[in-house]
């Protein structure tokens, strides 16, 4: 808390206002206010690269990447890469100073306006990190408070389900074991998972409710990073007969469901569950 301390009170840059805010973990978020800033910025994690407007994807990580500057990506946001980088020197020497084991800040994701997402009617929420809230409370759904212990979410998203018509949970542990390289310990995650909570959900409600379960993206425990590999989906509905697949990378490559698009699937579960 003290090396966060130390990164909010970083001196403002000439006209331009700067404050960063610790969130959960090791994320924390850098608003900067004035005239003449914009959010056409490259962010510094080699691991992201801008698609078109404010959207990233995930890369492969090249080994040996060096710490990069955020780069403007036309002439009007010239000035707020450079606050960003002077920003991010600073950063880099406080880091240093407090032996903090990450000597480097990398940013990204830059923006200046919420995006307009289309509304779940009848949805919530339960989920552990702010990004995925305030995508949640973005979209219409009803933000509820998620419990650490896997066998109290059992319970929660029970009660949930008493009053609205879907539940979406985030689960973030396997992210972080992959970030840390923990193969053995994603690995247990994952047992632990199966058995407190979805083997729970699926003995308990499976003949009243359909579900999914997929990923946003793939974490390699190998390169300890966010890379574009495809991931798998199961999905189940009461009383449609399936592919009776094991739920692996492998199998549910040879599924029914073929390759997927997140919006496209989205589309499917539209379909079938019949929700707005």
């Amino acid at each position: 808390m003290k090396i966060t301390k130390q990164l909010s009170e970083i001196k403002e840059a000439d006209d331009t206002k700067v404050k960063f805010i610790h969130t959960i973990g090791h994320r924390g978020v850098l608003i900067l206010s004035g005239k003449g800033l914009s959010p056409d910025i490259s962010g510094t994690h080699p691991g992201y690269q801008v698609v078109r407007d404010f959207v990233t994807t995930a890369v492969p990580k090249r080994e040996n990447v060096p710490v990069i500057k955020c780069k403007a990506l036309n002439k009007e946001a010239e000035k707020t890469a450079s606050v960003v980088n002077d920003w991010l020197r600073h950063a880099q020497s406080v880091l240093e100073r407090g032996h903090f084991p990450t000597n480097f800040i990398l940013v990204r994701g830059a923006g200046n306006a919420l995006p307009n997402l289309p509304k779940l009617k009848g949805w919530a929420m339960l989920a552990d990190l702010p990004v995925e809230k305030a995508i949640g409370k973005l979209c219409g759904m009803a933000i509820l408070n998620k419990p650490a212990d896997l066998q109290k979410l059992t319970t929660s998203v029970k009660k949930a389900l008493k009053k609205y018509k879907a539940v979406y949970v985030q689960i973030k542990g396997t992210d972080e074991f992959s970030h840390d390289g923990n193969f053995i310990g994603k690995t247990k995650f994952i047992e632990e998972l199966d058995s407190k909570f979805i083997q729970k959900i699926v003995h308990e409600l499976s003949n009243n409710i359909a579900i999914c379960i997929t990923a946003d993206h793939t974490t390699s425990s190998v390169i300890k990073t966010h890379t574009n590999n495809p991931v798998p989906v199961l999905l189940y509905v009461p009383g449609e007969i399936g592919d009776c697949l094991r739920f692996s990378e492998k199998l549910a490559a040879r599924g029914s469901l073929a390759w997927l698009t997140g919006n496209s699937l989205f589309k499917v579960l539209q379909k079938l569950l019949l929700f707005d």
